[in-house]
């Protein structure tokens, strides 16, 4: 009960400081200068991804126009284009991301068994927090 309490009454001291600081200080440019600075950050991962996603579509797109419309290319060329772009290219990414994951967590793996071989048990902890 009282840890409840104490929740509550912690909740509306957040709010009273909130109001009080937004009397004493006007918010300038910096509060929305923080929010679109951590929407850029966030927006720009993603638009790479976007962008190079579309980018590798318009390339593909090109490249079947030219070959329908300009270079007039036999069954056999289609055959090997489609393997280049749609099997090869795939199974090069994949292979590549597989062994930097393998990699990446049997690192981990092997500093988590020595950080454990590290610790001393505490045969007092019951496993409460106080």
């Amino acid at each position: 009960e009282s840890h409840v309490r104490l929740l509550k009454l912690s909740v509306c001291g957040v709010a009273v400081f909130a109001c009080a600081f937004s009397v004493i200080f006007k918010p300038v440019d910096y509060l929305m200068m923080l929010m679109k600075l951590i929407g850029a950050i966030y927006l720009g991962g993603v638009g790479v991804v976007v962008w190079g996603g579309l980018y590798w579509q318009c390339v593909s797109v090109g490249l079947i126009l030219w070959a329908c419309f300009v270079a007039r290319p036999s069954g056999e060329w289609w055959f090997r284009y489609s393997m280049v772009v749609y099997v090869y290219i795939n199974l090069a990414v994949a292979v590549v991301t597989t062994v930097w994951f393998i990699w990446g967590v049997s690192r981990d793996l092997r500093q988590l068994f020595a950080d454990l071989s590290k610790e001393k048990p505490d045969a007092s902890d019951d496993g409460t927090v106080r």
